[in-house]
């Protein structure tokens, strides 16, 4: 008798247990043979429990609640998220169908819940399994179970997972399964077909060129592809072994293609040379990637799942903004960042997509669910036209360098003709001239013109000199030598070779300089280059019967050597151009004097040379009928 009432006490409990369970699910999956893929994301009811819940056992203590919307959206969880569901077979016949996500999930166990709430293991799968363990063979990784005829059964579904979880539950017959993983595999194979040829391309272009760059793209382009393939599950499917499994370590694959992205964009858009302060910025993203890559790989990781999968997240998109931040800053200086920002945007839309759909704000489907493939797969092809673009621009650089070299050429051959050939010749000139100033027969006026040419003569001799000692310094890499050099001295000289062409104009110069001035520079280089540019200058632009100031002034610094003229002036839009560029700006003096606009450049060269600066102030005759004319300035350092 108290066995008969044991075993009526445990069906009526089994009763009560089974009617709770119906009542608590939400809504239940009805199939038959004419279903073939069916959705059942929102008829199930989700837990999540634990990571160390013993599901068998503790299945009462479990608290459900109902699936609402058409993905299951868990995001990324530390714990164990076990998900129930009701299917009935209305077919009068037993059928075989596969129960399958659309995304990578993690590992997964099947039960049915018998009628006394036991749990009966029908079997485990998922992608952190390997592959060649697995029970499935495709890459959706799916599980096999048999429906009885006319029957209801419920059955859970216990999830542990590293990744963030958001996608679509599917009941499927085996030729719709076999349908939609063909589309995936050959989707996926024609896409690492082409990174692949991109990578081959660019190795070789590497080989030939020896340009880093190239070399650092290949690796961003396929750690990327590495990442899409295991985050679509493709890499296990490529690769399968008993060992491990590759989407497992999504996250060490994201954060090693984000590693490759900052080392690439480094170098690619020449951060070292055009964004000095960016660099730390760059740093940080190799710190980080490299800290998530290693944290990765240990099974602790596991525990913490959840924070380290939103610092992923949180350096990707930071990571994506940063780089499109610094091709932005680049848009004018570097034509290839314009490339890179173009390949960049591509990605962005494609992750937001993916990011959208992983997060449930976007409908999933396989556009979404292939957004990172896609995107890589542009953004690649992007960079690798920009790549080519980059070998067009140097093969540019090389015949500019190769035009340069022979111009360099044709500038020796002269310096060696002016330094031997012409300076023989001068020699003869300037020996001659000195021989007949000691010729006490000579008249005056003749021994004053024999003057005036052996001064002509040593002045070029001295030019070709320095002509000579630049091209030594060239070759040397040496700076020119200075000595004190007497102001008044090198006017009065400089004066000396104007002479003609001031008493022509009747133009005087009033020179108000101490006798004991010095500058430091070089002697020949101040008087031909800069002296002598400036007084030419005054006296061509300057009207007859005019005057011409020079004079000093001292500050704390500097020693201010001042040349003012009362001439036509200089439009104040094309003072930048005559002294402070190095276009040639041609004009005419006064009396038609012709001028190449030469001498003013190598004004501001020389002063740059000796350490000093150059001040230039016009009024031009036009605008300012009264007080017309030039000021220049020359600021030479007193230390």
């Amino acid at each position: 008798m108290k066995i008969l009432f044991n075993k009526l006490l445990r069906i009526f409990f089994g009763l009560v247990c089974s009617l709770v369970l119906s009542w608590t699910l939400r809504a239940e999956v009805y199939i038959d043979k004419s279903v073939i893929d069916l959705d059942i994301s929102n008829s199930i009811d989700i837990a999540n429990v634990p990571r160390n819940f013993h599901t068998p056992s503790n299945l009462t203590k479990a608290q459900f609640q109902h699936n609402e919307n058409n993905t299951l959206k868990l995001g990324y969880k530390n714990n164990k998220t076990l998900l129930r569901f009701s299917v009935t077979n209305q077919s009068a016949e037993s059928l075989k169908r596969y129960l399958y996500f659309n995304s990578i999930n993690g590992h997964l166990k099947l039960f049915r819940i018998n009628n006394n709430s036991t749990l009966e293991f029908i079997g485990e799968g998922g992608t952190d399994i390997p592959k060649l363990q697995r029970p499935g063979s495709g890459v959706f990784n799916s599980i096999e179970i048999n429906f009885d005829p006319l029957l209801n059964f419920q059955y859970l579904l216990e999830i542990t997972s590293r990744h963030n979880v958001n996608y679509q539950v599917f009941i499927s017959d085996k030729s719709s399964l076999e349908q939609k993983e063909n589309d995936k595999t050959s989707f996926m194979s024609f896409y690492t077909g082409g990174i692949l040829l991109l990578l081959i391309y660019n190795f070789f272009v590497f080989l030939f060129l020896k340009d880093k760059v190239y070399i650092y793209y290949c690796l961003y382009a396929f750690s990327f592809m590495l990442a899409s393939l295991a985050i679509t599950g493709s890499l296990d499917n490529f690769l399968p072994n008993h060992y491990f499994s590759f989407s497992h370590y999504l996250i060490c694959f994201s954060s090693l293609s984000i590693l490759c992205a900052t080392l690439f964009t480094y170098y690619f858009l020449e951060v070292p040379r055009l964004l000095t302060r960016f660099k730390k910025y760059f740093y940080f993203y190799v710190i980080i990637s490299s800290i998530i890559f290693i944290s990765g790989l240990i099974p602790a990781f596991d525990q913490v799942a959840k924070f380290f999968g939103l610092a992923i997240d949180f350096v990707i998109v930071s990571g994506l903004f940063f780089f499109i931040f610094v091709a932005i800053k680049l848009y004018k200086v570097q034509k290839l960042s314009r490339f890179y920002l173009f390949s960049w945007a591509i990605v962005l839309f494609f992750v937001v997509a993916w990011f959208g759909m992983s997060f449930g704000l976007i409908k999933n489907n396989f556009i979404t669910q292939n957004a990172l493939p896609i995107g890589s797969m542009l953004e690649m092809l992007t960079l690798s036209i920009a790549l080519a673009y980059k070998i067009q621009t140097l093969n540019e650089e090389k015949i500019l360098a190769l035009r340069k070299a022979r111009d360099k050429d044709r500038y020796a051959r002269l310096v060696r003709v002016l330094s031997h050939d012409v300076a023989n010749s001068l020699t003869v000139v300037n020996s001659y001239a000195k021989k007949l100033l000691r010729n006490e027969n000579l008249d005056k006026t003749t021994l004053f013109q024999l003057d005036k040419v052996f001064q002509g003569t040593e002045n070029i001799k001295n030019i070709l000199k320095v002509v000579r000692h630049q091209e030594i310094n060239a070759k040397n890499e040496d700076s020119i030598d200075f000595v004190d050099v007497n102001v008044l001295e090198a006017i009065t000289f400089s004066t000396l070779l104007y002479e003609d062409a001031l008493l022509k104009k009747n133009i005087s110069l009033d020179v108000n300089i101490s006798p004991v001035l010095t500058i430091k520079a070089d002697r020949t280089c101040f008087i031909n280059n800069i002296l002598n540019n400036l007084i030419s200058n005054s006296i061509k632009f300057s009207p007859p019967n005019s005057v011409i100031e020079l004079y000093s002034t001292d500050s704390q610094d500097y020693t201010y050597l001042v040349i003012k003229d009362n001439g036509v002036g200089i439009e104040p839009e094309l003072i930048n151009d005559i002294f402070f560029t190095n276009k040639t700006v041609s004009t005419s003096g006064t009396h038609s004097e012709i001028g190449h606009g030469l001498g003013s450049s190598l004004i501001r060269e020389y002063m740059i040379l000796f350490g000093g600066k150059l001040q230039v102030s016009s009024l031009d005759i036009e605008k300012n009928p009264i007080g017309h004319g030039t000021t220049v300035q020359l600021l030479f350092p007193k230390n």
